[in-house]
């Protein structure tokens, strides 16, 4: 009698384990199932952000700069400024100065390589680097409202907003012009490095900063009174002042 009582406690004992391990697994399984569900989810979302990602900046890149495919005048940097979205969106206005060109677009001066927006005026500023000239752009009515002649070989343009100046880098003449925005009009030609391109200005402190690549220097400019007020060495070795 007692070994069948036993016989029967080991097997309720063993009832009992399998229940407990049938609920430990199942525990452990189902949120492991839901884990990989998630993450099957998250890596599907995340590859499909990821490749819209991709396509949209092919589709900035190919929009925006298009507009130097067919150019037969290669940048001796390799490179090409375009100061913003905003200044880059309106090279689409511009054809490079081509009259057989198939691109829609409006006619300026002898390749156009810099370009600069006035949010406040609507106005577009395109440096002309072959015509030594400035076409003045209407945001308004996307027609070309004036010409400017510069320095020689005009490549960087910066605008500020608050006063409506206009500062552009002249290459051949390692100069500054400053155009009043608002009569299109120089009113100053300010000497700074050698080969000066890149050009940058705060409104705020009534500054700007001019990169010249032979010299390996910024020159900062008082925008108040047009005088060179500082010139700060750069590194070469770091990428010069490009």
């Amino acid at each position: 009698m007692r070994w069948n009582i036993d016989k029967i406690e080991r097997r309720h004992h063993l009832q009992i384990a399998v229940v407990v391990m049938i609920i430990v697994v199942t525990s452990i399984w189902i949120p492991t199932k839901i884990d990989i569900l998630q993450y099957n989810d998250f890596i599907t979302n995340g590859t499909s952000r990821v490749s819209t990602f991709v396509k949209s900046m092919d589709m900035f890149v190919r929009d925006n700069f298009k507009i130097y495919n067919n150019s037969p005048i290669k940048s001796e940097f390799g490179i090409y400024d375009v100061p913003s979205a905003a200044a880059a969106s309106s090279l689409e206005t511009v054809n490079q100065g081509h009259t057989n060109s198939s691109q829609p677009g409006l006619i300026v001066g002898t390749y156009p390589v810099g370009v600069a927006v006035n949010p406040v005026t609507k106005k577009i500023y395109v440096t002309d680097e072959f015509s030594n000239t400035i076409s003045v752009i209407s945001g308004t009515s996307n027609t070309v409202e004036s010409t400017i002649t510069v320095g020689n070989f005009p490549y960087g343009v910066a605008i500020n907003p608050f006063d409506s100046r206009v500062y552009v880098t002249n290459r051949g003449s390692n100069t500054v012009s400053v155009i009043d925005g608002l009569k299109n009009k120089v009113t100053a030609n300010i000497t700074v490095g050698k080969n000066p391109v890149g050009i940058a200005v705060n409104p705020t402190t009534d500054k700007a900063y001019v990169t010249n690549i032979e010299s390996n220097t910024v020159s900062v400019i008082d925008a108040i009174t047009d005088k060179v007020i500082g010139t700060i060495t750069v590194n070469p070795s770091l990428g010069g002042s490009y």
